[in-house]
């Protein structure tokens, strides 16, 4: 799995991207589903899903499986950036988490790798850290995660990551993006 937009709502409808042997492909869904996921990376980027879907209008998922497998390089990858923000927002001194006690700020400033980035809305709405999604897989060893934006980050981030070690990955870069360079 690349990415999935769909909220935190049981009833909702979402996309989600996933890799295939041919390429990317883009699967809309109507919530619930049915589905059989044996373990809790199986809602991470990079969790290995068998799908079913329909043709409609556009391909609908009617019922996927995972049973905790994953893609090393993706999931790492994905991990490394999770960390990554969460460090960054401690480092500028912000919690993650809504905080009834927080005080209003119009803009609530992060240091990325020397960028200014705006989180306000990250900092109260985080999420499980499915607001990224895979832009890349380069190699084995390099994948390119961005902020989506359901993210909130102003302007829109791109996190270059690394495998640093036989199991661990890192952040070696960030880049603001343009909103308009999304696909």
């Amino acid at each position: 799995m690349y990415s999935d937009h769909s909220g935190f709502s049981a009833s909702g409808t979402g996309i989600v991207k996933l890799a295939t042997s041919t390429g990317l492909i883009s699967i809309h869904y109507q919530k619930p589903f049915p589905g059989n996921f044996s373990d809790d990376t199986c809602g991470h980027l990079g969790a290995i899903w068998t799908v079913r879907t329909e043709k409609n209008s556009l391909e609908e998922l009617v019922g996927a499986r995972c049973n905790g497998r994953v893609d090393p390089p993706v999931h790492s990858a994905w991990m490394a950036t999770l960390d990554y923000v969460k460090d960054a927002v401690h480092r500028s001194g912000y919690e993650l988490g809504f905080k009834l006690d927080r005080p209003p700020r119009p803009h609530q400033i992060v240091n990325m790798d020397g960028l200014d980035i705006e989180v306000s809305g990250y900092l109260d709405f985080p999420g499980n850290g499915m607001c990224f999604e895979v832009k890349e897989r380069v190699s084995k060893t390099t994948v390119i995660i961005e902020s989506s934006p359901d993210c909130y980050f102003y302007p829109p981030v791109e996190f270059t990551n690394k495998q640093t070690g036989p199991n661990s990955w890192a952040v070696t870069g960030v880049k603001a993006l343009k909103s308009d360079n999304r696909q």
